[in-house]
């Protein structure tokens, strides 16, 4: 393998502490700090919060984590008592930005909520974010409504993950054969 393939090979992989330093280059190379650096490492110590990454040979090329806790005031309303786990955030470098792997953190993200018998999982997407829009109808999330949330108008999009499972518990509904730990070719 030649060190441009040997580079386009991506790790996904759940975080842990030992990533912090990574998570926070990557934000600081994106120039976007949805996370504040002091603030990760409690973040990747919390149970209720599932932080993965995609890990090339050089460094984090993305991440993103997701909330397990019903107490996410801006969606659990529009979902009537079910489970409901948020896909908070997810941060990638530029070149990552029309690729697969916004689909494979989703997916790695949505296999997790099964695992812990969450019903539904949500995330707000701003309606500018084609390619966000596109990403997650592609792992077959609707859209449930639009918001305001800090000035801004969101989309809730969601996925009924009782309709990924049988009766067995096993996962029906994922869209490639991701999962954490594989190591995957990213589409240039």
């Amino acid at each position: 393998m030649n060190c441009e393939k040997e580079k386009n090979v991506v790790l996904y992989k759940q975080c842990t502490t030992d990533d912090r330093q990574g998570l926070i280059e990557l934000q600081k190379k994106v120039n976007f700090t949805p996370v504040e650096s002091k603030d990760i490492k409690a973040l990747l110590e919390q149970k209720d919060i599932y932080f993965i990454c995609a890990k090339r040979t050089d460094g984090i090329c993305a991440y993103a984590f997701t909330i397990f806790n019903n107490k996410v005031k801006y969606v659990q309303p529009y979902f009537d008592n079910k489970r409901v786990a948020v896909f908070d955030t997810m941060v990638s470098l530029p070149e990552y930005h029309n690729s697969n792997l916004q689909q494979k953190l989703l997916e790695i993200s949505c296999e997790e909520a099964v695992r812990r018998d969450y019903s539904i999982i949500a995330a707000l997407i701003s309606p500018d974010d084609f390619y966000g829009i596109n990403n997650f109808i592609t792992n077959g999330f609707k859209i449930k409504t639009i918001v305001c949330y800090d000035d801004k108008s969101y989309y809730i999009m969601y996925k009924d993950l009782m309709l990924c499972t049988n009766k067995d518990g096993m996962i029906l509904c994922s869209t490639s054969t991701a999962t954490v730990c594989t190591v995957m070719p990213i589409a240039n």
